[in-house]
């Protein structure tokens, strides 16, 4: 099994788009979750990952995985690929519990900081990841970071999906 070890922000501002000069991939996300309990859950992820310039495909990625409950910034993960057929399938069952986004992938110095903007419902939203080796790994942060919501369970996309925008983000967006 596999760890997740990331910290996620949101945009320093609404509407600030400086990073998307630096993106060098995007992926377009569609994904669902299936169940949850115990502080695991359950979802499935269907990825096309294309270039910026042309809007190529290069890659389509169907998963489902299972994430564990969390540990600070440490999160067990494991992922295993699945048909388009079998993707849609889980998929159905999932509801409305749903999220569509785009990824813009935006390396700086030795990072990649995955900036998701979120569609639908939750348009407006605007998260940063930045995956670690680990857990104390220095980052060198853009102007375009804002505050650091890592281990807020209401940003995590499973609550999102179930929930909607975060009334912290109403009121921040809003202010």
């Amino acid at each position: 099994m596999g760890i997740e070890i990331e910290r996620t922000f949101l945009l320093n501002k609404p509407g600030d788009d400086n990073w998307l000069k630096h993106t060098n991939a995007l992926i377009e996300i569609k994904q669902g979750y299936i169940a949850q309990g115990y502080g695991n859950t359950v979802r499935v992820r269907e990825a096309i990952t294309r270039d910026p310039g042309t809007m190529e495909t290069s890659e389509i990625s169907r998963r489902v995985g299972i994430k564990g409950k969390p540990k600070g910034i440490v999160t067990p993960e494991i992922e295993a690929r699945v048909t388009k057929m079998q993707f849609n399938h889980l998929y159905e069952l999932c509801e409305s519990r749903v999220i569509d986004k785009t990824r813009y992938i935006v390396p700086i110095a030795k990072h990649v900081f995955e900036i998701d903007v979120y569609k639908g419902v939750l348009a407006g939203l605007v998260t940063i990841d930045i995956e670690l080796a680990a857990a104390d790994e220095a980052i060198v942060m853009p102007s375009w970071i804002g505050e650091e919501i890592t281990g807020r369970k209401e940003y995590t996309n499973h609550d999102l999906a179930l929930k909607g925008l975060p009334q912290h983000f109403v009121t921040w967006w809003t202010s």
